[in-house]
């Protein structure tokens, strides 16, 4: 090469280089520039807004001003740390410097927001105030802006939601945000806040929200309605001070619960206090009361008073943050189970209710076994089960709670005591077995019988002591199965009249909505009904759905045999009680000296079937129909007397002394009757055919008749005054 190229090479190379220098010098000093020029601004903008910011770089263009890499991060017990990818700011820097009359259009993009768990809060009191003093600067600052973020987002624990912000300040400061959750709205947020000259900010919130979509935003403890929407003011002063009232739907029904409040920040205390709240859903649930907000590790605490279907409702309520314990105590006038079962969610097949029902309760929702333990008593209780026998309970229970829902998973060492009228019934225990709710074994013991008369469909008076032991396998259908045992020195029954048994002996399997067990058995030493007299009266015996079967009776008698079969309902049934008894070989002269006639004597003996049934609207009714084994003789005492009298022996034909003298002894070849007992009267038709004399010849009666014969009048002719 001549040396004339080689020197125009040489000096286009060291100009090349002399340039990419300058090039390079002047890149690295307008980065520098930017990173200056960052600073500057993440200092004004930290000064008018309140919150430490931090700007990588800032670039102007004329009147626009695009910042990089600005970050606000989770300071001073903040949760909440934000980045943003690119700021742009029409309007420049100047606004920023001399804000008054000016105004900025602020754009971000790559707008990422993260709310972390763990990090430790500040005094509530202080971060009210921090809060109420960056919303006071902004608010103080002259110029305005509008703001749009376009494509943010928002996490938290693990979970991120797109997230869109537009904002516009000029005398207030009116802020828009909603969060989606996979393409669908999760929360819509919409405030306004304005101050004063004493530097009080008050807020207005418009918000609506789907809590099924705010996972790892709100919290686990509170239920999921399908929309919750409200609005609220929010009022911030000077000192940590802060008023709020707000309304709350949830739902999107016109039977939504509505939630509204009044409360207000307690510095000196360190307490939220909401001084009122209402809650009403529909027509049929309103409750208010008040309630403490601690934030210092006192428990929250609550009360409530109001109407819930109809019942009266007062409560109190009391839960530790730290520990998770709580008590309380609730009053419910009247209470009905199912009722309360279906306003909670959980269907309860069940009829349970009482006058007044009162519960005390203590227990923790923390640690692998949350429990809960009650104290309870109600006042006139009363279950389809038991339909005749209201009674007051009083009790202690212990639960063991679900850790991740409001449901019950066992029941441990329970007591329920029940009386009546001031008088101690009997006490039942409970608790679960297998290691879960159900089933639930228990044990009962009533040592006074008298307070379970109701339970049966007919007046009685029981004296004796009873014992019941099984498993109740759920409430929903009641399913149970166990076994009635009862010693009874006397049970009288008054149906048309009194039935005393004596000497009473039972084994009874029970069973509502479970197959029943084998029969067990029933025995009574005697029974005395209506004058008459039957012994050792036994029967296999059991208690199914309601009913106590008896199938099988067999008694003696006057030297006869009988049996026959019985039911009897415990569960409010129209006709609570049936039977059907059939007794033959009664002696006759036996029962007529049992029952105490002394105006007449019978022989022979006697064929019966007997049914019967009790129903609530017209009580007994009963059918006896009589045929004789065989026939007897009739002695009738008073015709004695009319034979012996001053008429009869002055009658001159003899005629009737004749037939009163046939009729003094009257032998019979066959007796047919019937007696009916109706609406507390009975009434009897008597047969009687006379005996043949040798077999052929008609006797001196042929036979001696009864219609319709009320048996009160019968029984004053022929007895001692006994009526049955």
């Amino acid at each position: 090469m001549k040396s004339r190229a080689r020197r125009i090479v040489q000096i286009v190379a060291v100009a090349a280089l002399l340039g990419a220098v300058i090039a390079g010098a002047g890149g690295w000093y307008l980065l520098g520039e930017e990173r200056r020029t960052g600073r500057i601004v993440a200092g004004v903008l930290s000064g008018r807004l309140g919150v430490p910011i931090t700007v990588e770089r800032a670039v102007t263009r004329g009147t626009s001003l695009r910042l990089s890499g600005v970050r606000v991060p989770a300071v001073s017990g903040s949760p909440v740390e934000i980045e943003i990818g690119q700021l742009d700011i029409e309007g420049g820097v100047l606004p920023l410097i001399v804000p008054a009359g000016r105004r900025l259009t602020i754009v971000a993009a790559s707008t990422s927001v993260t709310v972390r768990d763990g990090v430790e809060s500040k005094d509530p009191t202080a971060a009210i105030e921090a809060l109420r003093s960056a919303a006071a600067t902004l608010l103080r600052w002259p110029g305005a802006f509008s703001l749009r973020v376009d494509g943010g987002q928002l996490t938290r624990a693990g979970h991120t939601f797109a997230l869109e912000l537009t904002g516009e300040k000029t005398t207030s400061v009116t802020l828009t945000l909603a969060l989606l959750d996979a393409g669908a709205r999760a929360l819509r947020l919409t405030t306004q806040s304005t101050g004063s000259a004493d530097d009080v900010v008050a807020t207005r919130i418009d918000f609506a929200a789907d809590p099924s979509r705010l996972t790892g935003l709100w919290p686990a403890s509170l239920p999921k309605s399908t929309v919750l929407t409200g609005s609220g003011e929010v009022r911030l002063a000077r000192g940590g001070s802060m008023t709020a009232s707000a309304r709350l739907t949830a739902g999107d029904t016109t039977t939504a619960p509505v939630i509204e409040l009044t409360s207000h920040w307690d510095p000196a205390k360190v307490e939220l206090v909401v001084t009122r709240y209402a809650f009403d859903s529909g027509r049929d649930v309103h409750l208010e009361g008040a309630a403490t907000l601690p934030a210092d590790g006192r428990p929250l605490s609550g009360r409530a008073e109001g109407t819930i279907d109809g019942s009266a409702v007062r409560g109190r309520a009391a839960y530790g943050i730290s520990d998770g314990a709580f008590n309380g105590e609730v009053t419910i006038e009247p209470f009905d189970a199912r009722r309360l079962g279906q306003r909670l969610g959980a269907a309860m097949s069940t009829e349970i209710a009482a006058r007044t029902l009162v519960s005390r309760f203590t227990g923790t929702a923390r640690g692998p076994r949350p429990v809960a333990s009650f104290d309870f008593t109600g006042q006139v209780v009363t279950t389809p089960a038991l339909a005749h026998l209201p009674f007051d309970v009083a009790g202690t229970a212990t639960i063991e709670l679900a850790s991740d829902r409001a449901a019950a998973i066992g029941i441990g060492a329970s007591t329920l005591t029940l009386s009546r009228e001031g008088r101690t019934i009997g006490q039942v225990t409970a608790a679960s077995r297998r290691g879960g709710l159900w089933p639930i074994e228990i044990r009962g013991t009533v040592d006074d019988a008298s307070g379970l008369a109701p339970l049966l469909p007919l007046p009685v008076r029981l004296t004796g002591r009873a014992t019941v032991a099984g498993e109740l396998g759920s409430t929903s259908p009641l399913v149970f199965r166990g076994t009635v045992e009862a010693q009874l020195s006397e049970a009288d029954v008054t149906a048309g009249g009194h039935v005393t048994l004596t000497g009473i002996r039972a084994t009874v399997p029970v069973s509502f909505g479970a197959e029943a067990a084998a029969a067990g058995t029933m025995t009574a030493e005697r029974v005395r009904a209506y004058g008459f007299t039957a012994t050792g009266v036994t029967s296999s015996a059991r208690l199914s759905g309601g009913r106590l079967l008896l199938p099988d009776i067999r008694y003696g008698h006057y030297g006869g045999q009988g049996g026959g079969w019985m039911e009897a309902s415990v569960d409010g049934r129209p006709t609570p009680m049936r039977a059907r008894l059939e007794g033959s070989r009664v002696d006759l002269a036996a029962l007529v000296r049992d029952v105490g006639t002394s105006a007449g004597q019978i022989t022979g003996h006697a064929h019966y079937v007997l049914t019967a049934q009790y129903t609530t609207d017209k009580g007994l009714a009963a059918v006896v129909q009589l045929t004789s084994e065989g026939g007897g003789e009739v002695s009738i005492e008073p015709i004695q007397q009319l034979l012996d009298s001053a008429a009869v022996q002055a009658e001159t034909t003899g005629v009737l002394h004749q037939t009163l003298q046939n009729l003094r002894v009257f032998n019979y070849e066959s007796l047919e009757g019937s007696l009916t007992w109706n609406q507390g009267a009975g009434h009897i038709d008597l047969s009687l055919k006379g005996k043949k004399r040798l077999g052929i010849f008609p006797g001196p009666v042929d036979a001696i008749n009864f219609r319709n014969v009320p048996l009160t009048v019968l029984a004053r002719t022929l007895t001692r005054g006994t009526s049955p």
